[in-house]
């Protein structure tokens, strides 16, 4: 039996804050796992937590060591157990001790780190008793025309029985067979049933879903965490963080996504949102979609691409996209899943099939249709009649007739459905409809005048399909949103401005408080930020603003970065604070608009909060002369800058200013005192271990070296900066300096080595889109034997 080692953490206020803020940094990295400019692991940030973890958990390394020891001559694993609920959220897996022989405990061979909750870990579990279950969900379209199409899933169905006849007759299995294709079937199932569970042995395609309409913002941030799995090419983040446009920057994601071994599905779902009713042709106003739906289709094979809508979509050309119409379904699979409706007694099977004639074969409008009728089977009649009644205007084209037919049908059973609702229930679908994305139980109590009414209104709007909702597994919470549908049916939600403020400001909150404490997502404080410009409180919007654009840019994603920052220096009210200034400056200097950036250091100098501060502006207005060869200039400002770096003791800042300034003599054609204050440079950076920082810095002082016919000293410092580059997964390093040594060894006559650089500077540079490639190409063709 293994040996427990039991932790009961203890751990002080201020420390436990601490942890937390660490705890949640490391979540945001792990976001963008490649996304930094060096690998997560050579950050220090998962020694330092572990380290804190050590000092919380009472462990003893020697007493450690002979557990270790005794367990190894077992051939059983220590447990460590965390117990109790306080402090369970955080991250033990990174337990770390310095010494040798035990390191990360949560990879030790030896050691298992586990918690437990509640109990005393005496329970042994149960083994589950067979016969063997299985759960056969069936989902089939909803329109098939019953008089032309069917699915039949029947025969699927007898053939699996047929199949597992023998271990069924035996009572070996029991399968349980849902039919309906809803989600909330499934779910119940799950809960009230517990099945084995059957995993593909190859479970390669990569499935990926998105419904209509597309925000590219939004789809961004997962499509980045697909890309960025481990599997991804060295110089792709350095490519999409470089890159100002949003559109090519998920086109870049979404190229190498398809270029890697595990293919890709898409499943682009609910097209007719994209689509006017009265033309089915594209709205104006969804052409991002339209080029993310062209994006998608072009991707080379083996990418495979599903596109569902209820419309002919227009759009695209058969050679992207072939259309597939799928007929109506057989009416007895019809009737059978409407009987599973609630309809009024007198209701007879060809009344429901005149309704389902007359809504289209529209499930949802269906749905809501019997729940009125359910309701209120009094006003059967009268609502049918209605329905019946509605006609399209007299300059409707024929192509889409039954098509704003069904549109304003549907308009008529929401507005008579929201008729059955309370004032409170119709508040919450009109407030919800603001979210722009799926939020849990939180997020709708956050926008209810009552809270304490939030679950008996949320469960009346999911019971009239008015709220849907699914489950986040990586969370384990139920999550809501208003359908597509019927947003664009409720149009501007009719609330005043000051209840749209108000509701606004709530939403901003209750992301803020996912960012920080549950998801630990990007993506909520993103959301956050907006619902906060919405209700124009700039205060918190700008708070997580900063921290989220400087996150972007200390990881090198400058495009993000100066995204969030245009808009608060574009405002006139209020004045946007020096961080923003700051950093939207240093973001159009990285992207090359240095006549901007010098527009944004020159307002940001007179705000400047801290010395440190104006020191930092003063350095980048020396970058910016320095970019359009004005060196007399740059040299003044970082002197300015290096002088109050050293008077307050900011080290990073003195190495950055010092390299700035060798730099500047460097190509000034002052190699004496270039090498003079690289070396300074060079020293501080070693002291502070900025990998990437030390590699541009021998990469230059190699330079110097060549300049003073030492090809010796410069191939030495160059193939250093070359190590250190690819150590910190610095793309623009391993590009100018492998192409450096590439260009330089096939002077030298050494082809063959030659070859191997130019190919790895050639390579990461395609990749990245870096120029000049073309000609080290050149270069690296002239080398072939």
């Amino acid at each position: 039996m293994s040996q427990e080692i039991s932790i009961a953490p203890q751990i002080e206020t201020d420390r436990a804050v601490f942890l937390n803020r660490q705890a949640a940094q490391l979540n945001r990295m792990l976001d963008n796992p490649y996304g930094g400019p060096r690998p997560i692991a050579q950050t220090g940030i998962l020694e330092q937590i572990g380290s804190l973890l050590w000092e919380a958990s009472g462990l003893n390394e020697k007493g450690l060591l002979e557990a270790i020891e005794s367990a190894r001559e077992e051939e059983t694993p220590v447990r460590l157990i965390v117990t109790g609920e306080a402090f369970s959220h955080l991250p033990w897996e990174l337990l770390y001790h310095g010494h040798p022989e035990l390191g990360f405990l949560g990879r030790h061979p030896w050691c298992v780190v586990a918690r437990r909750i509640r109990g005393d870990g005496k329970k042994s579990p149960q083994a589950r008793p067979g016969p063997f279950r299985l759960l056969l969900f069936i989902s089939s379209p909803e329109d098939l025309d019953p008089e032309r199409s069917r699915l039949d899933f029947e025969r699927e169905e007898e053939l699996l029985f047929t199949a597992l006849d023998g271990p069924w007759a035996r009572g070996e299995l029991d399968i349980d067979v849902a039919e309906d294709g809803f989600a909330r079937t499934l779910l119940d199932r799950l809960e009230r049933n517990r099945y084995h569970t059957l995993i593909e042995r190859r479970p390669d395609t990569r499935l990926l879903g998105f419904r209509a309409p597309f925000d590219l913002n939004t789809l961004y941030e997962p499509l980045r965490r697909e890309a960025f799995d481990g599997t991804e090419e060295p110089a792709l983040h350095s490519a999409v963080q470089m890159e100002p446009e949003l559109r090519e920057r998920i086109r870049r994601l979404l190229l190498s996504l398809a270029r890697r071994k595990r293919p890709c599905a898409f499943v682009l779902d609910n097209l007719e949102a994209l689509q006017e009713i009265r033309t089915l042709e594209i709205s104006p106003d969804h052409q991002d979609s339209l080029w993310l739906l062209r994006t998608i289709c072009e991707l080379p094979p083996p990418t495979r691409v599903l596109l569902t809508g209820r419309y002919a979509f227009r759009g695209l050309s058969e050679e992207m996209a072939k259309p597939c119409p799928v007929r109506d379904a057989p009416y007895g699979d019809v009737l059978r899943r409407m009987n599973r409706l609630k309809w009024p007694e007198a209701m007879d099977a060809a009344k429901k099939r005149w309704i389902y004639r007359v809504l289209g074969g529209n499930h949802r409008a269906i749905e809501w249709t019997a729940q009125l009728l359910g309701d209120q089977p009094g006003k059967a009649g009268e609502l049918v009649e209605a329905l019946g009644k509605v006609q399209a205007p007299p300059e409707t084209p024929e192509a889409v007739m039954d098509v704003v037919l069904e549109a304003m049908r549907q308009n008529l059973l929401l507005a008579t459905l929201r008729q059955q609702l309370t004032g409170e229930q119709d508040r919450l679908l009109r407030a919800a409809s603001l979210y722009r994305v799926s939020v849990h139980d939180d997020g709708l109590r956050a926008i209810e005048l009552r809270p304490e009414q939030s679950e008996a209104n949320r469960d009346r709007l999911v019971e009239y399909a008015l709220l849907e909702w699914a489950v986040d597994p990586s969370l384990e919470l139920d999550y809501f949103f208003v359908p597509p549908v019927v947003k664009e049916l409720l149009g501007d939600c009719g609330l005043s401005l000051q209840e749209l403020q108000s509701l606004h400001r709530a939403m901003g909150r209750y992301h803020r408080f996912q960012g920080e404490h549950l998801s630990h997502r990007l993506s909520d404080y993103i959301e956050a930020i907006y619902h906060f410009r919405q209700a124009g409180d700039h205060a918190p919007a700008d708070e997580l603003a900063e921290e989220v654009s400087g996150f972007y840019y200390d990881i090198s994603n400058y495009a993000d970065a100066n995204q969030l920052t245009e808009e608060i220096v574009g405002r006139s009210a209020p004045p946007p604070p020096w961080w923003a200034l700051n950093c939207y400056g240093r973001c159009q200097l990285v992207l090359g608009f240095p006549q901007k950036a010098l527009a944004a250091f020159e307002r940001a100098l007179p705000v400047a909060l801290t010395q440190k501060d104006r020191g930092a502006t003063l350095d980048n207005i020396g970058l910016t002369y320095k970019a359009w060869g004005d060196y007399k200039t740059a040299l003044g400002y970082f002197k300015q800058s290096l002088k109050i770096c050293q008077k307050i003791g900011d080290k990073a800042g003195e190495g950055a200013t010092l390299g700035n300034i060798g730099l500047t003599y460097q190509a000034w054609g002052d190699y004496e005192s270039a090498l003079g204050y690289l070396q300074q440079s060079l020293k501080i950076q070693q002291e502070i271990g900025d990998k990437v920082e030390m590699s541009r810095s021998l990469y230059n002082m190699g330079f110097i070296a060549l300049e003073s016919k030492d090809l010796g000293q410069a191939m030495t410092l160059w193939s250093e900066a070359l190590s250190l580059a690819m150590k910190a997964q610095d793309a623009l390093g391993i590009f100018h300096v492998a192409g450096t040594l590439g260009s330089v060894l096939a002077q030298a006559g050494n082809p063959e080595e030659a070859r191997k650089l130019l190919t790895l500077a050639v390579e990461v540079g395609r990749q990245a889109g870096f120029p000049k490639v073309q000609e080290l190409e050149e270069v690296l063709q002239r080398l072939q034997p």
